[in-house]
Formats: C-alpha cells, structure tokens, sequence
C-alpha cells in the first residue's frame, strides 16, 4: 500500500468514469488512476449532479469538470486506513469547522470492485441447496484470501483495534463489534441516520455466510444478540427494541458478520426483501433444526437478486443455472 497521504493520493487522481451514484445515500463512486493503478473514489454528500452516462465528447467533458469540482477538497484528514482501503473526512472551504463529506478511497482497486459498484442491471435468482453446492460454494471458495485481509487485519488488531467496542476472544464463540467507518462516532443522530454503524465479525473463519451456519452455531448468535443488546444500551442508550440485528445473503464479504443497525434507519438500502435476514430469525431456524445433520438454513432456497456485472452472476451463467 502506498505511504503517500490520501490528500497526496487524491491530488494525483484521474478520472476515468462515473461507476454509480445515488441521491438517497447520497454519494458517488468514481473510478480513475493513480500513477497507473486504478483507483476508486467514494465521495458521500447530499447530491451530486454528475452525468453517468459519457460516451459523447460533450458529455465527457461535462462530467470531468463536474468531478474535477466534486475532487478539489481545500482540506483532507484521515480517518482510517487497512489494506486498499483509506477514509477520510474533507472540505471544500476549510475554514469550515464541520467536513462537507466523508471520502472512501480503494487503491489499488481490480476489476472486482469496480463491477461492484457500477450501475448495472439487476436479476432475481433462486439459489436452492444443489445451486448452492455446484455453483455459490465454488464461487466463494475460488476467492484468493487476500480478498478479506482487511478483515482479518482488523481480527488481529493490526488496524482499528481503537475503534472496538467490545471483543470475546472464544474462537468458536468469539467476536469483535465495532462501528462501521461510515459512522464517525461523533453523534447520536450521525448514529441513527448513518447507512450501517455497527458490525459484529466473528472469529471463527469456517463460518462464510449464514449457508455454513448449523445447529452447533446458536451460543455464538446468542452470544451476539445478548452483547450486541448490551453495547447499543450502554454506549448509545438504545434499547434492544430500537435496533435490528440482521444477516445479508449474499454478504458484501464472506467472513461471517452481523450488522447493527437503528430501527429509525429505514432509508438503509440493506434492508431489502431477499438481502436481509433478521438474526432472530436465524436463530428460531436453527433452533428447529435436526441436531445431527443439515440445519435448515443449508436445506433452505434462497432468492436474492444480483447485478449482471457480478461475478457470482457470470458463475450461475456458466453453470446454466439462470437463463
């Protein structure tokens, strides 16, 4: 990873395109190079009025002065960095005393991220339990560790171990909560509005996704609900019926993990049919699951939808599972 500072970083940024912007989050991804490598720039603001579309002369060239006004941060500080991924907070006018955005920058970015967050159309997809054998579990097991490190850097307190806000080191129970880099910790109402504040990442690196779970995992999700009820109380006076406690399929990463969220945040797009699965919910399953044998959560079928620039969606299509 480079030493030079994101203000450093950034300065050097050339843009290349718009992969994806959103005005309920509100944010955009810009992809460009720095000395060569790809790179890519998440800037959070209200709005941003940049064109995706660029394939005429014109329209490049509207939304490279669009972007060169959105990238002219007067003021850059760093927040955190691990692995490819830095964020900072910046300024247009510095002698402002509160940031306009907080920046996600990944660098060196492949081809996997930019897939990911570029605007593309999306499929619905029933993934059943031979789907899932033949296809979904070759997919996550092709992916090079290296994809997670920043996970397992955070696992071993190489990077945010300042942020953690509780830690059972059990191997088998065990886990870290800590906020999401999202949130910048700051305010309650930063905490309520933000898109996803708090994460639980369990030790156990066999557990990928909720698919891997059996009946032997319930006092490790039990284990989570109670302390992830205790740190919302205690840390940000939420009860534990002011906050959801849910599972994404398929997870954005495959370490499992399990994202705590305020009720009051209903603008979170990770709440959508098909993505989300309540923890109690993987809990009651597993509880009326055999002791010995699949739990029900591995005989289930799952519909979820996928992007077509995904590369899961590429293996459903050269398995012929999806038309």
């Amino acid at each position: 990873m480079s030493e030079l500072s994101t203000a450093a970083l950034l300065e050097q940024f050339a843009f290349e395109r718009v992969l994806s912007s959103s005005t309920s989050t509100p944010s955009v991804y810009l992809l460009g190079t720095i000395s060569g490598q790809k790179a890519i720039v998440h800037v959070l603001k209200i709005n941003f009025d940049i064109p995706e579309q660029v394939d005429d002369g014109e329209a490049r060239e509207k939304a490279r002065t669009a972007v060169k006004e959105v990238v002219a941060f007067s003021k850059v500080v760093p927040i955190e960095d691990n692995d490819i991924y830095r964020w900072a907070q910046a300024w247009w006018p510095a002698d402002r005393s509160s940031p306009d955005v907080k920046l996600t920058l990944i660098y060196p970015a492949t081809d996997v991220h930019i897939r990911k967050y570029e605007t593309q159309k999306r499929v619905m997809v029933e993934e059943t339990p031979e789907v899932y054998a033949s296809v979904v579990r070759p997919y996550i097991e092709s992916m090079p560790a290296s994809r997670i490190q920043w996970v397992y850097n955070i696992l071993n307190h190489e990077k945010e171990a300042d942020r953690i806000l509780y830690e059972d080191p059990h191997p088998e129970t065990g886990f870290l909560i800590l906020p999401d880099l999202k949130w910048d910790r700051k305010t309650i109402s930063t905490l309520d509005l933000s898109p996803q504040y708090l994460s639980a990442i369990v030790f156990d690196k066999s557990i990928r996704s909720l698919r891997d779970l059996e009946k032997r995992h319930l006092p490790l999700l039990l284990n989570i609900k109670n302390s992830s009820e205790d740190v919302v109380k205690r840390n940000f006076g939420l009860e534990p019926n002011q906050v959801r406690l849910f599972v994404h399929y398929q997870p954005s990463y495959y370490h499992f993990h399990v994202h705590i969220v305020a009720l009051e945040n209903e603008g979170y797009v990770g709440l959508s049919v098909g993505k989300a699965h309540l923890l109690t919910d993987l809990i009651s399953l597993l509880s009326l699951s055999d002791d010995s044998g699949p739990s029900l959560l591995q005989e289930m079928t799952f519909a979820y939808t996928l992007g077509q620039e995904d590369g899961l969606f590429r293996a459903y299509k050269e398995a012929k599972a999806i038309a």
